[in-house]
């Protein structure tokens, strides 16, 4: 009932009856009850007791003038508004509880158990028993609570039973009898509340009304009275409670009718009476309280660490199902907050690449005209080392052309030329494509057939060094001797078609596949550009406008070892 030792509750109890008001401000800790502020006023006539919004905003400023702050309050319920009854259940269970007192208070009721607020406060506990006092109220009465602290702009702590708050206003001095003790709380003109106690448990309350409104007594009658009806209800107690006699009696009232009622009971009863004017636990000016005691015994519950009746928020039975609800709920939250971290960091981690690679970006779009500059310095100067690299020996190309053409008696040139292209580099699949440099060689001239052309041109297509490309048509010569023309181009990436620079001729295949030289460059997906170098530095072209030999009277073949060679027609071999 307290957060943490030392910690004080504050609040204020208020019992409100047809025509009177009652609150009486308490400070509740560990060590006691501290009475401040209190009140006791008959409800002006002004005041039309059952409208709920002009009584509580009534309420509400008297409570401001009395200096009661703006804490929150318990209303106290009195006996006659509920219907109370001490069980006995065969449970200790707090989630079976509630069933079983639902269902023993529904066939006891004075009204209708569904439009009831059934709550109880739990005596004791052995042997799998419980001991309990249960009590029901109907929604009506607890419905017009709430209407009151609304309209008065107050705030509801608890909704309490009156004759368990004098149980424990007198559970100190039922623990030192062994027998009951019987609580005679005067509550206000002509009405009465009694309680038995035992051990500091309350088991027994009813309430009477001796004196109706209309009716006109003396004191002394209503002491007689009040006297009568506290033997009848002891009568009552001892016919219907398995329980110690009666042994003590306890005065609740104003002191000029405590006092004649005390002296009645006692004559009545035969029993020690005493009127209830202070407390060990309670300070604090008590001298005032006279009816108003019960209300500190709400705060003296607290105190005594006994159980209590709230029909603001009665007990229930806990909903397993809700439970198991709740622990998956727990256990998904538990999941997201781990997988959200998870997310928030991979997040966060993917932004700080994002910012990275953009300043890569920019970094790269600045370097990127130096880079094209140095790129297109260093193929400028692997250009020139390939030119350096390609050293073509072109006598040897014109020698072994020369020993694969037919004596002058059948063939002649007209013309000859050599030349060294120059690759195109080119920028392609995001890499760069260097073909090596390729030698050109084109002849031309006139046969004395067509037969002998065919077999210059056939010879060569067989060589392996060379690729070989015509360039003329098969068409007649002007001259009457050498009447048909022949022309051929020769390409090569050979340096010499001689192995070793011998002149036997090398094996080598027919047609060399080009030599691609790969640099990988990382460049920009749009960075695509082509880069061509076309300079070329060709060999100055050599013409034989008349290579003449002394024809001898037969066509010898060329030596042996010299390579391959067809028979030419009218030929020797």
């Amino acid at each position: 009932m307290f957060a943490s030792r030392g910690s004080v509750r504050r609040f204020t109890a208020v019992d409100l009856s047809s025509d009177q008001f009652t609150a009486v401000h308490l400070s509740v800790s560990r060590s006691g009850v501290k009475v401040g502020a209190q009140v006791c006023l008959d409800i002006p006539p002004d005041i039309e007791t059952t409208d709920d919004e002009w009584l509580g905003k009534w309420i509400a400023r008297t409570l401001e003038e009395n200096h009661f702050g703006r804490g929150p309050i318990v209303f106290v319920v009195p006996r006659q508004s509920v219907g109370l009854k001490h069980l006995t259940l065969p449970s200790t269970r707090v989630d079976e509880l509630p069933g079983m007192v639902a269902i023993k208070m529904a066939g006891q009721l004075p009204f209708p158990a569904n439009g009831s607020i059934i709550d109880y406060a739990v005596l004791s506990e052995s042997e799998g028993q419980s001991e309990v006092m249960a009590a029901a109220v109907r929604h009506e009465l607890i419905e017009r609570y709430d209407a009151l602290a609304k309209a008065g702009g107050l705030k509801i702590d608890r909704i309490a039973l009156r004759p368990l708050a004098t149980g424990a206003l007198v559970a100190d001095l039922s623990r030192q009898r062994s027998g009951s003790l019987l609580a005679i709380d005067l509550r206000r003109y002509g009405e009465v509340e009694l309680v038995v106690a035992c051990d500091g448990k309350v088991r027994f309350a009813r309430a009477a009304e001796v004196i109706s409104t209309s009716e006109k007594v003396d004191r002394h009658e209503e002491a007689r009275r009040l006297a009568t009806e506290a033997k009848r209800s002891w009568m009552s107690y001892r016919a219907t409670e398995e329980s110690p006699d009666v042994e003590h009696i306890v005065i609740i009232g104003t002191d000029g009718l405590a006092g004649g009622v005390a002296s009645e009971v006692r004559s009545a009863l035969d029993r020690p009476t005493e009127v209830l004017l202070s407390h060990p636990k309670v300070q604090g000016d008590s001298s005032t309280l006279a009816s108003s005691w019960p209300l500190v015994g709400v705060g003296l519950e607290a105190v005594e660490r006994l159980d209590g009746v709230n029909f603001n928020k009665p007990k229930e039975a806990p909903d397993i199902a809700a439970q198991r609800r709740q622990r998956v709920l727990a256990a998904v939250a538990a999941v997201v907050i781990v997988l959200g971290s998870i997310w928030t960091a991979g997040n966060m981690h993917l932004q700080s690449l994002d910012d990275d690679l953009n300043i890569l970006n920019k970094q790269a779009d600045d370097l990127l005209p130096d880079y094209f500059r140095i790129e297109h310095d260093r193929l400028r100067l692997e250009h020139l080392q390939r030119w350096e690299e390609a050293h073509f020996d072109w006598l040897d190309h014109l020698a072994f052309i020369s020993e694969h053409l037919p004596p002058t008696d059948q063939a002649i040139l007209g013309s000859l030329g050599a030349s060294m292209s120059d690759p195109v580099i080119r920028w392609k699949d995001r890499k760069w494509s260097v073909p090596i440099s390729t030698a050109q060689i084109q002849f031309s001239g006139a046969a004395v057939s067509r037969p002998i052309a065919d077999a210059i041109r056939t010879t060569f297509v067989d060589v392996d060094a060379y690729t070989t490309q015509p360039i003329v048509a098969d068409t007649s010569s002007n001259d009457k001797t050498y009447t048909q023309a022949f022309g051929l181009k020769l390409l090569t990436s050979l340096l010499t078609p001689y192995k070793d620079g011998q002149r036997p001729l090398a094996s080598v295949d027919a047609s060399p596949a080009p030599v691609v030289a790969e640099a990988p460059v990382v460049m920009p997906p749009d960075a695509e550009s082509r880069v061509e170098s076309t300079a070329s530095v060709p060999i100055p072209e050599v013409s034989a406008q008349s290579v003449e030999q002394s024809a001898p009277e037969k066509a010898t073949p060329p030596p042996a070892g010299r390579g391959r060679r067809r028979a030419r027609p009218g030929g020797g071999g």
